[in-house]
């Protein structure tokens, strides 16, 4: 899993910070996940699609929206 922060907090010209380091994960079920190293050990999450399947959405205790 990678993460692609972006700016504009706390200002709205403030520079993204810089991205945590890649995390494996492992399936627990259906578009299920847990998240084994790095800073995020342990959080769960889930993968939500849209009508026809596609994946858009990661859901994680914050929802973040899929970058092709």
């Amino acid at each position: 899993m990678k993460a692609f922060p972006r700016g504009g907090f706390p200002l709205k010209d403030s520079p993204p910070p810089p991205p945590p380091p890649l995390m494996k994960v492992a399936c627990t079920g259906e578009d299920r996940f847990v998240v084994l190293d790095g800073p995020m050990k342990g959080r769960r999450g889930e993968l939500l699609r849209d009508a026809a399947g596609k994946i858009v959405w990661l859901r994680s205790s914050r929802v973040f929206k899929r970058q092709a």
